[in-house]
């Protein structure tokens, strides 16, 4: 397996204006879409590419459906982590820089990471599906933003 380097962690938002952070959040989730462009799954092993975009699109759709409740801010902070992550660790990347290739060898190690993708992606459909009652959704969406930010706690902890 690759060895991984650490790097020191910074804090991007630093110094940003909202309109600025939100922006980088939105630029670093458009290059995620350009890097993946030819992305395929190979035979029947699910991609982690395929599932980084899954949960990018439905991080975006959410984020549409929502943008006039006070969830908002918290689901775009989980949204640009989902971004940073799959930006630093190759999740969408093409070729042999792909996290999928790097981990051909390692099918536990890969089966976690889609696991945690799944969770996530489960719980991004249940924030989307859920309407109706105002109570209930925003119960929904706080339920949501827990098992994602989790989900992405646990993908942050194995890329380091």
């Amino acid at each position: 397996m690759d060895h991984i380097h650490q790097y020191p962690r910074r804090d991007v938002s630093e110094g940003c204006s909202p309109q600025s952070t939100s922006s980088l959040i939105q630029s670093m989730g458009d290059i995620i879409m350009e890097d993946a462009d030819t992305v395929m799954d190979t035979g029947n092993q699910i991609s982690i590419a395929s599932i980084t975009l899954e949960c990018h699109q439905l991080f975006k759709e959410t984020l549409v459906n929502i943008q006039q409740s006070d969830e908002y801010n918290i689901f775009e902070t989980q949204y640009g982590r989902l971004n940073i992550w799959a930006s630093n660790i190759g999740a969408a990347a093409k070729d042999k820089s792909s996290l999928d290739h790097r981990l051909r060898l390692s099918d536990d190690i890969k089966s976690m990471i889609v696991q945690l993708l799944e969770v996530l992606k489960g719980s991004l459909r249940q924030a989307l599906d859920e309407g109706g009652d105002p109570n209930r959704r925003t119960q929904v969406l706080g339920e949501v933003v827990e098992a994602a930010s989790a989900s992405l706690d646990r993908l942050q902890n194995l890329a380091t």
